[in-house]
């Protein structure tokens, strides 16, 4: 609009109302000085196999679309034109050269629809080449105004997910992920007024737990984004559950409470796409790609395993208790350990810092495992508290660790926040699938510590410093060798764009500190964390319900059981040692698996889940062969 206003020329703005409600989508700060340049368009999401276009409601549907494509192992690029008249041909025609793929999404008419006119302006700036090209729109016919009918017209998520899917050859299957009701429970699922609806909030409810209801009674208050509206009880019997209390938002679809009935269960009215969960099985469709037929998962010889060898950790070497924590925020010990499950955690003293912390675990790790560094083929070292851009903390802790002149392994930094770990373990997996004999070692160094404002409540008493060393080797998947401890399942990662800055770690040690909004985060980081770690167990073709051990990233204690009750896993096989270390970002998951290593008591299934800033998220299934 800005840009409209000061162009001085006619503009025609068309306003998405899905997009007004979309809280992931608010602009920052200082509104009036941001400029979106007419006839520019912006890339959301860079990617290499296949470019999607879309404008106003189509783009949050090709993100997740390229999110879905991502656990099929292929990288998408989408692109949102933001004005179609001018528009970005530069932008656009940059990408297919480099994907060879294009994808235009809209909601208009197929016949004359703008999607022809970027489609064949594309085809006309490369001629020649081997291009494949198609589109996804709303036939020739009017939007009628019954939803679940809209839905069948309107480009979404799953139909967008086919068509890229055979573009890039993938064999995708759905598996269905709703809620369903059982057991002669009825579920009540938080609806919308209609579907621009993100949100609801719950007023007051009208009934108690164990109070009998009638079918269209008056169940509860509602507020959603567009209008206050009641909510009816969908069936006769007993309300025996109150799952969201007076006064809290939900997203549409949270489950919220529980009704016991005998009446048969109707199937609910949709005010959303419902995206079952896709399964890519890595299979190439014939003729899908405009070259020749590219293989959708990692080469690897036959009866090829990762393993995870050891973990060790160094954390900071001063005690933290939670009234020192607290004293500048103004907050006691109870409070904080009633928010967070924080007792203590460990802070850097004078002369520590990521460098020595990271140095003192991988030289630990080397002395267990009786390795030199020049045996070491790759260090991954994870980190959002790098003392410097350049050189990476990975080059100062070999330079830190070893001699002048030592032949060391190849090494780089990797910032994923929180899901570093995970992140690592796959691009260590990938790795190893190409290089068998290599040995990989992931390093983990977080000193958060001096990046806290001490008054501020929310950050200053959660975060703690520390670093871990874990050593991965491959082998064989039918008999696990020497000092191999636990096979590792190929994890599963990914990003959600943060376009409001709920989370920020600083660069550097200085003014600007630590920032978190609780609750934003809070709320993506439990739904993130408990799909991602469903999307690895099915992966791996298990359930939650075979899991032994569940090790999510040591956020907070309310998060942790928030996710493990969204997971359907019981709290006994939750792992959490967060009362003794608090959360120190991608240090938590090592230090967890570290103490479980060192027990000798290892589960059968272990399932890892993490979500960090940025938004990243990532799982993983570790199974001991020896169970």
């Amino acid at each position: 609009l800005n840009s409209a206003f000061e162009s001085g020329r006619p503009t025609l703005f068309f306003y998405p109302k899905n997009l007004l409600n979309d809280r992931a989508r608010t602009t920052a700060g200082e509104i009036s000085e941001h400029l979106a340049t007419l006839g520019r368009a912006v890339v959301t999401r860079p990617g290499s196999d296949l470019t999607i276009v879309g404008w106003g409601n189509t783009v949050p549907i090709s993100e997740k679309v390229a999110e879905l494509i991502a656990e099929g192992g292929k990288s998408v690029e989408v692109i949102d034109l933001r004005s179609l008249m001018p528009w970005d041909e530069a932008a656009v025609v940059e990408s297919v050269k480099k994907t060879r793929r294009l994808l235009v999404v809209h909601e208009d008419n197929k016949t004359c629809g703008f999607g022809a006119e970027v489609l064949a302006t594309v085809l006309e700036h490369l001629p020649g080449e081997p291009i494949v090209a198609r589109r996804v729109v709303r036939p020739d016919t009017h939007i009628p105004c019954h939803f679940p009918s809209q839905l069948e017209l309107l480009p979404g998520v799953r139909h967008t997910t086919e068509v890229a899917a055979q573009m890039l050859g993938l064999d995708l299957q759905w598996m269905d992920n709703t809620v369903k009701s059982k057991d002669g429970i009825m579920d009540l699922i938080a609806l919308g007024s209609s579907p621009s609806d993100e949100r609801i909030t719950i007023l007051e409810w009208a009934k108690e737990v164990g109070d009998h209801v009638t079918e269209g009674e008056l169940l509860v208050d509602v507020e959603a984004d567009k209008a206050v509206f009641e909510y009816p009880a969908p069936a006769t019997g007993t309300l025996v559950a109150k799952l969201v209390e007076n006064g809290a938002s939900v997203p549409v679809g949270t489950v919220v409470g529980q009704i016991a009935t005998e009446a048969k269960v109707r199937e609910k009215a949709l005010t959303r796409e419902v995206v079952p969960q896709a399964i890519f099985r890595g299979e190439v469709a014939k003729g899908s790609s405009p070259a020749a037929a590219v293989s959708t998962t990692t080469s690897k010889p036959t009866d090829f395993a990762v393993y995870l060898n050891t973990v060790v950790s160094v954390p900071g070497s001063r005690v933290v208790g939670n009234e020192e924590a607290g004293r500048a925020a103004g907050v006691d010990s109870e409070f904080i350990s009633s928010r967070t499950g924080i007792l203590s955690r460990f802070w850097v003293s004078e002369g520590e810092d990521a460098i020595t912390l990271g140095r003192d675990a991988f030289l630990k790790l080397l002395k267990v495992e009786k390795l030199k560094p020049e045996e070491i083929d790759l260090l991954i070292c994870c980190t959002t508290t790098a003392p410097y851009a350049t050189p990476s903390l990975a080059s100062m802790i070999l330079g830190a660790a070893t001699p002048k002149d030592s032949v060391v392994p190849h090494a780089y930094d990797i910032s994923a926040a929180c899901s570093g770990y995970v992140y690592a373990l796959q691009q260590g997996y990938d790795y190893l699938a190409q290089k068998p004999d290599a040995k990989v070692v992931i390093l983990t160094s977080e000193v958060l510590s001096n990046r806290l404002a001490p008054e501020d409540p929310t950050t200053a008493i959660i975060f703690g410093d520390a670093a871990t060393a874990s050593l991965l080797t491959a082998g064989s998947g039918k008999k696990p060798g020497k000092g191999q401890r636990l096979l590792v399942h190929r994890p599963i990662c990914g990003t959600d764009p943060d376009r409001s800055m709920h989370l920020v770690v600083p660069s550097a040690i200085g003014e600007e500190k630590i920032t978190m909004e609780g609750k934003n985060v809070f709320t993506h980081g439990v739904r993130r964390m408990s799909a991602v770690a469903k999307q690895a167990c099915e992966a791996s073709g298990l359930t939650p319900a075979e899991v032994k051990t569940f090790i999510p990233h040591q956020a907070n204690q309310r998060i942790l059981d928030a996710v493990a009750k969204r997971l359907g896993v019981p709290e006994s096989v939750v792992y959490s040692n967060i009362a003794r270390f608090g959360n120190t970002s991608s240090s938590t998951i090592p230090i967890c698996l570290g103490e479980l290593l060192e027990s000798d008591n290892l589960p059968g299934v272990t399932l890892l889940s993490a979500f960090g800033g940025g938004f990243t998220w990532g799982g993983a299934v570790l199974i001991n062969p020896r169970s």
